[in-house]
């Protein structure tokens, strides 16, 4: 604007601070043109604006309004950190002050039963600001209301109960008794397979989705499919990624529990345990085949199951713990696991010569390995797995479903989340990167 009417920028600069700092203009305006300041501040780099911060406060001390309250402590809190850090504290209070207006009384009625669920995010939001600003008063009043609110939290519960067809139920006593009789190296070749979560095929779940979008249900057209992180960090997503999702929570947690089954049963007949395990991916796999790398012009040699042996031991052994209802910890396993099961991806991509590395920036001379994600979809993994397998990769790995890399590379888990589903996803996800070789 200032080149169009050829006034200088410094000018335009000295004119915002005069608005500013005028007893004429009205908070509303003042702060439509705080918004517009801290929108292009980087390009700008206004000077003689250190007192915004202050102004910030001046003007949140005259509004009430909840929207207008909490852009003006945005700005606040966004300028303080560049000029005024000690303002930071006050900022924080007042933003905890703020959500407060957010807070709706709830009178235990049914139809508004929506209304704890809605503060409880608000809670959280309040004890966030209060522990920033150092405000240990404030903060502990919050979490008692945080905690005060959960008792009139109430969920609707769903349940469908239905009999087994006769047939269904004899089938599945037949199979159970099928796998529990063969002999260890079918057990886990079973177990290897994506039949054995009896999971639905790729095409049905496809299939089922397409049938939902046709109906277009109120939700879809009206409500953002939004998920929530182990941090309580809100995405947006596909309402298409969050229905398979949901449709693959429901089976895969209920599934899980034959595999208890099947892996109890066989532990306790002494057909599958760590060493037998080893012996049969060994032989039978590729996880017994060698490898040959040259790491700065020195080669080694090593194989595949090298890299998740002291895991699939600490898996066995924590397993009998857990069936003798000791204490188990699963946290090596499931953090051991879940990274080496993208190393092992990379690895086996690699060996069937697919590319695990892309250009950055158009750049040929600037080449980076892959995430997960991408791995998962290059044509070399579409080829060596299932689309079944790749559905269970992407529900337990990555952001689509239960996302256990990510957090156990930021070590966002806390010990309670280590638990025994998914230390058994992650134990079948590598088992499912294993080739056999036909003749066997």
């Amino acid at each position: 604007m200032s080149k169009r009417i050829r006034i200088s920028l410094s000018s335009i600069e000295n004119l915002v601070i005069v608005f500013l700092k005028s007893t004429d203009i009205i908070d509303e305006t003042k702060c439509w043109i705080l918004v517009s300041v801290k929108e292009n501040y980087n390009k700008w780099k206004i000077k003689g604006i250190e007192f915004i911060p202050e102004l910030c406060l001046e003007i949140y001390s005259r509004v009430s309004e909840y929207g207008v309250c909490q852009i003006i402590l945005e700005i606040g809190e966004y300028f303080a950190r560049k000029f005024k850090k000690e303002l930071l504290p006050v900022f924080y209070e007042r933003m905890g002050d703020n959500e407060e207006k957010n807070v709706y009384k709830y009178d235990g009625k049914i139809e508004n039963m929506v209304l704890p669920h809605y503060n409880q995010n608000t809670h959280q939001k309040m004890m966030q600001y209060y522990q920033k600003a150092g405000n240990t008063e404030k903060l502990r009043h919050a979490t008692t209301k945080y905690n005060e609110n959960k008792v009139g939290m109430r969920f609707l519960k769903f349940e469908d109960k239905r009999e087994l067809p006769k047939e269904f139920a004899e089938a599945l006593h037949t199979l159970f008794e099928t796998v529990e009789n063969s002999k260890p190296e079918q057990i886990l070749y079973f177990l290897s397979n994506h039949y054995s979560l009896f999971a639905p095929p790729h095409s049905v779940l496809e299939e089922k989705w397409k049938e939902v979008e046709k109906q277009k249900p109120f939700y879809m057209e009206h409500i953002a499919a939004v998920r929530s992180d182990i941090n309580n960090n809100t995405v947006h997503v596909t309402h298409e990624d969050n229905w398979k999702f949901q449709y693959m929570n429901i089976f895969f947690t209920n599934s899980i529990r034959w595999i208890i089954h099947i892996i109890s049963s066989t532990i306790k007949r002494k057909q599958l345990s760590y060493s037998i395990v080893r012996e049969i991916l060994l032989q039978y796999t590729n996880f017994g085949d060698e490898i040959e790398v040259n790491r700065n012009g020195t080669q080694f040699h090593y194989r595949l199951f090298d890299k998740v042996d002291f895991a699939f031991k600490d898996f066995f052994r924590q397993y009998l713990k857990e069936r003798d209802s000791k204490d188990a910890d699963w946290r090596n396993v499931i953090n051991s696991l879940s990274i080496q099961f993208e190393g092992i991806l990379r690895d086996t991509i690699r060996i069937y010569n697919g590319e695990t590395s892309k250009v950055i920036g158009g750049n040929k001379e600037n080449v980076a390995e892959m995430l997960l994600d991408d791995l998962l979809r290059t044509q070399a993994c579409k080829e060596l797995y299932s689309d079944e397998d790749r559905d269970l990769f992407y529900y337990a790995f990555t952001s689509k479903g239960l996302n256990i890399r990510n957090n156990v590379a930021h070590v966002f888990y806390l010990p309670h989340d280590y638990t025994s589903y998914k230390a058994i996803l992650v134990f079948l996800c590598v088992l499912r990167l294993t080739r056999y070789e036909a003749s066997n």
